[in-house]
């Protein structure tokens, strides 16, 4: 099941991808189209320039999305690197860079476009909160995204969300245009702009459904893995239930990287519409299901 899983993220994620990279290349043409009579080479040229883009953003996400979080660190405790060598040991995989970023609430998030270059980064209020048992779960959560593949993706996603909701912007001249054609009566350049001006605000929230439908499949995959690393679901069920209690505080965390965590870095983006993340309550009730755990007294 868990394999099936996988090949259906996989499948999902490459979906997106090319999905996303089919309408910024329709606006590329249209506007090549508009502004310079369709020539061949400008368009040549412009698609050029984007997948020379893509490329350096394949190779470069994850440094552009850990510059956004480690401008306060500290140094990662022993516990906390013998852990993840442990569950990185379980999952076959080279043991990845840990950061711990100095911040009081609780949360994690894995990048790596491929084991190899795989790194975790979990905040000190999660290290100074959770016992070894409840670290190392969290930890396999983590280690289980890089071996899905899912921080590969995940971080393909944020540069495309990122790009998208900036891409509205690139509409505003074109309004203008379009207000100028429609008063000259000029409706066979009017028509292709409006096109334009939609694919344009039709972007963001197209992607941003699509990292909700990520995060949610994604997250209940690396619970499941996790528990087959560790072979302790009662820890990742503890971890689960601290995260949710005692993140109080808000990470600086913008809607492009909201996926990537193990939990939504900001409270009022837990909306069962919105949220990239399913609800806890759902996650540690499906830990349980699959696992046959018993509700313990402190988790009520």
């Amino acid at each position: 099941m868990l394999y099936e899983q996988r090949r259906r993220n996989l499948w999902f994620s490459r979906l997106v991808g090319v999905g996303f990279i089919a309408a910024v290349v329709f606006i590329l043409f249209a506007v090549v189209t508009l502004v310079f009579g369709g020539d061949a080479f400008w368009f040549a040229l412009s698609l050029g320039v984007l997948l020379a883009v893509i490329v350096i953003g394949y190779l470069k996400t994850d440094r552009w999305i850990l510059r956004r979080f480690l401008r306060e660190t500290v140094m990662p405790p022993r516990k906390v690197r013998d852990a993840l060598e442990e569950m990185a040991i379980a999952a076959g995989i080279p043991t990845p860079i840990i950061y711990v970023i100095e911040t009081r609430t609780l949360n994690a998030f894995a990048l790596g476009r491929e084991p190899a270059f795989g790194v975790v980064v979990v905040t000190k209020g999660l290290v100074d909160t959770l016992d070894q048992d409840e670290l190392r779960a969290v930890l396999a959560h983590e280690i289980a995204h890089i071996l899905n593949g899912d921080s590969m993706a995940g971080g393909l996603m944020a540069m495309m969300a990122y790009a998208a909701n900036r891409i509205p912007a690139i509409s505003i001249p074109f309004l203008r245009l379009a207000g100028v054609a429609a008063g000259a009566g000029q409706y066979t350049v009017l028509l292709p702009v409006l096109v334009i001006v939609a694919v344009c605000w039709m972007l963001p929230p197209l992607v941003r459904l699509s990292q909700i439908l990520f995060g949610r499949s994604r997250e209940l995959l690396a619970d499941n893995t996790a528990v087959l690393l560790t072979r302790d679901p009662e820890a990742l069920i503890r971890a689960l239930d601290k995260v949710e209690r005692y993140s109080s505080v808000v990470l600086k965390a913008g809607l492009s990287t909201s996926h990537l965590f193990i939990t939504s870095p900001r409270p009022w983006w837990n909306s069962d519409l919105i949220s990239t993340h399913p609800p806890m309550a759902k996650r540690i009730e499906r830990i349980r299901h699959t696992t046959a755990v018993p509700i313990a007294a402190d988790v009520i």
